[in-house]
């Protein structure tokens, strides 16, 4: 019987290669909390944000303070975002870390309009509308 074909150093190996995986995975979680805390410490404390408020259903632009929560069940995860507050007294927050589940960009009615305005720009050859706007080309 060959070495390499021996139950014990087949599950040597399989045991090797799980925790090679685990390692690297733990330095892309350390490389993603790194990348966080960057983005956290570069982001300005005071800054000019639009916002939108759910209780006055309007887009305003306001100045903003960054604010820094931390998460006393998990260490590693600071939450920060951008607050101010709206005329009509609502607090209103941007995220700053994780920034893309932002709600700013599904609600805002700003945005909303300037999607549609700016969708046949982004039509793709393949996609429904595409030869109706510009023909076969």
């Amino acid at each position: 019987m060959h070495t390499d074909e021996h139950e014990h150093i087949k599950s040597l190996k399989a045991r090797a290669t799980r925790r090679a995986k685990d390692r690297e995975a733990y330095r892309k979680s350390k490389n993603i909390e790194l990348d966080r805390e960057k983005t956290i410490s570069e982001a300005p404390q005071e800054v000019v944000k639009d916002f939108w408020c759910d209780d006055c259903k309007l887009d305003v632009s306001l100045v903003a303070y960054k604010c820094i929560e931390n998460d006393w069940t998990n260490k590693g995860q600071r939450i920060a975002y951008h607050g101010s507050q709206c005329p009509c007294g609502a607090i209103l927050k941007r995220r700053i870390s994780d920034s893309w589940s932002d709600p700013y960009f599904t609600q805002s009615f700003f945005l909303k309009k300037e999607r549609i305005k700016h969708q046949k720009d982004i039509l793709q050859p393949h996609e429904t509308g595409y030869q109706m706007l510009y023909g076969n080309k």
